[in-house]
């Protein structure tokens, strides 16, 4: 038998599924806790830019907008694979048969049938610095790609246009999740900047299991709906996940004092 010190209230459920539910019930359990509650109108008000839409992006995609996150722009330039199917979870066979089936569209269509109140903006173009410097009014951007030029593109742009930025990475069995909030006038030099982190967040790519997949996704949806409802004890955190031996470890992001990235832009400041 497991003994835990922690206290816990026993929930007594019943009755919550009897009666008639309405459109004005879809958040009310998340509205039970004290995080969320009264905060939908905030959510429905936040923009969220996510670049990658496949083993991380499309299901945080769908996890956002289930949550109530009243716009989203999705970018990815890839086509469904059958190699996406054991982790990609909204990609179907019949998806991965056609070859050149977009998962843009098809995440759009995804998220269309389960929360139509969200704002969709989609693109299959590449992401480029200059892509995410022109979202300057976006409240956070979610970079979950798998392209070592990719990450330190969007980052690069990101911090030029103090956008704040979750990094998520997962390879293997293990993930990592950087929480920068470029928008925070000392944060870059207090945390430094994702190419100060750079030689500790790549991976060299080991395959990849469905499940670790869905929780780093999981694990970056929650500290991004977290950051948009105003809880900032994740910035400037570094959080690393073993799925296979069940561990997760926090570290402080520290500033490298000769990155060439955020040296050069401080000196311009």
């Amino acid at each position: 038998m497991a003994q835990d010190n922690d206290q816990y209230e026993d929930y007594d459920l019943d009755g919550y599924e009897d009666g008639f539910e309405d459109e004005e019930d879809r958040y009310k359990r998340q509205e039970m806790l004290p995080e969320f509650a009264g905060k939908q109108d905030l959510l429905a008000q936040k923009h969220v830019a996510i670049v990658g839409v496949g083993g991380l992006g499309g299901l945080c995609s769908v996890l956002l907008s289930n949550a109530g996150v009243g716009k989203l722009s999705l970018f990815d330039s890839d086509s469904i694979a059958w190699s996406n199917l054991h982790r990609q979870i909204i990609f179907t066979e019949e998806e991965a048969e056609a070859l050149i089936a977009s998962k843009i569209n098809s995440v759009t269509k995804f998220i269309e049938k389960r929360n139509s109140a969200t704002r969709l903006n989609t693109s299959n173009a590449t992401v480029t610095s200059k892509t995410i410097e022109a979202l300057n009014k976006c409240d956070l951007v979610l970079d979950l790609t798998d392209n070592p030029k990719s990450r330190a593109d969007i980052a690069r742009g990101a911090l030029r246009a103090k956008i704040d930025l979750i990094e998520g990475a997962v390879s293997g069995y293990t993930g990592q999740v950087a929480l920068f909030a470029f928008s925070q006038p000392d944060f870059v030099k207090k945390h430094g900047c994702y190419s100060c982190l750079v030689p500790e967040m790549y991976q060299p790519f080991k395959g990849i299991t469905g499940p670790a997949a869905a929780y780093v996704s999981s694990l970056v949806a929650h500290i991004a709906l977290a950051y948009l409802l105003g809880d900032n004890s994740m910035v400037g955190t570094l959080v690393r996940t073993d799925l296979q031996h069940l561990t997760m470890k926090k570290m402080q992001l520290q500033p490298d004092p000769k990155c060439p990235v955020c040296n050069f832009l401080q000196q311009l400041a």
